[in-house]
């Protein structure tokens, strides 16, 4: 086969004229298979039937026209005369040729394939995840979360390679696509689904807290735990500091998350706060209630007592805000 297309290179530059083939018009009888199982990507004449034009050199060019590309591993494809006539018409069939059909009226086209074995591209996502993820954990286990899909393989040399994924908190399943390659060349893309288990050293709840609840050393105690499935990133031990306070309850044996703290200084909703009211260089105070959060510097609706309707104003410090008047 190999030499057939290295025929028909080397033919393809040579005039026919040259070749000696005569130019009236002769008989080229090709008698088309019943089937064939084929293992190169691409198809000559020759792979689908057998060819004889009367004279050697012209058979031999003729027998390495292509005829397109052969179906994946695993498929089947059809080909019919009508349509190999055309593929041959349409390229560089000789002039004044009657082709002459003999055999059979299509022929079954099937390419050699073996299964792609699962264990490879497992391998390739959990070394690849490995390397990306596993610096930041105590712990990572991956196995595979659901069996992949059979994958038919040409012949040749596989290689996997794991596309890269973002260095995001992990969760519970990942899924990462890895390509597979026959001999070089990129021949399919699956997606490996991994369970994910990553312990990490983290905050846990000693006792039930509730929103608003300051969170102490007292509070907490550190535990090596499966973060994977948290909906945020846990907080990290040297992260709780100054009695940072909840955004909302906190479960015994719970995981404390950066995003259930609330930053030193910030103003939640409902809080009771110190108003400062600065007007005409007069400075009074009273007590309001605050009807968003809001951190340092920001502004935030206030709610005065024996009002019905919010003001402005400024965060300045931990339950405090300030209204600047004239």
């Amino acid at each position: 086969m190999a030499a057939a297309r290295c025929m028909h290179r080397w033919l393809a530059c040579v005039p026919l004229a040259v070749l000696g083939i005569a130019a009236h018009a002769s008989t080229v009888k090709i008698d088309l298979r019943d089937e064939v199982l084929l293992s190169s990507p691409r198809m000559v004449l020759s792979d689908l039937a057998k060819i004889d034009a009367g004279d050697v050199r012209l058979t031999q060019l003729i027998a390495a026209l292509p005829v397109g590309r052969a179906p994946l591993a695993g498929h089947v494809d059809r080909r019919s005369r009508a349509e190999l006539e055309v593929a041959l018409r349409g390229q560089q069939f000789p002039l004044g040729q009657r082709i002459e059909w003999q055999g059979a009226r299509s022929v079954t086209i099937r390419r050699e394939s073996r299964a792609l074995d699962p264990a490879l591209p497992l391998a390739e996502a959990v070394r690849h995840v490995s390397a990306v993820f596993g610096p930041q954990y105590a712990a990572l286990e991956l196995s595979l979360a659901t069996p992949l899909a059979e994958l038919a393989l040409p012949p040749g040399q596989v290689e996997c390679r794991a596309r890269a994924i973002e260095n995001h908190p992990l969760r519970a399943r990942l899924p990462v696509w890895v390509d597979v390659f026959v001999d070089g060349a990129l021949y399919r893309s699956v997606v490996v689904t991994l369970a994910v288990v990553a312990r990490q050293e983290v905050y846990v709840a000693r006792r039930a807290l509730a929103e608003g609840d300051t969170v102490t050393a007292q509070d907490v105690v550190l535990g090596v735990r499966d973060v994977a499935g948290l909906a945020d990133v846990a907080m990290k031990p040297e992260a709780l500091a100054g009695a940072p306070r909840l955004r909302g309850a906190l479960a015994q044996g719970q995981v404390l998350t950066v995003r259930q703290v609330v930053p030193a200084g910030m103003v939640m909703r409902g809080d009771r706060v110190a108003v400062a009211v600065r007007n005409h260089g007069i400075l009074l105070e009273t007590v309001a209630v605050a009807q968003a959060d809001g951190q340092l510097g920001q502004m935030v609706p206030v709610k005065m007592q024996q009002s019905s309707e919010a003001v402005s104003a400024k965060v300045i410090a931990p339950g405090q805000v300030r209204i600047d008047g004239r």
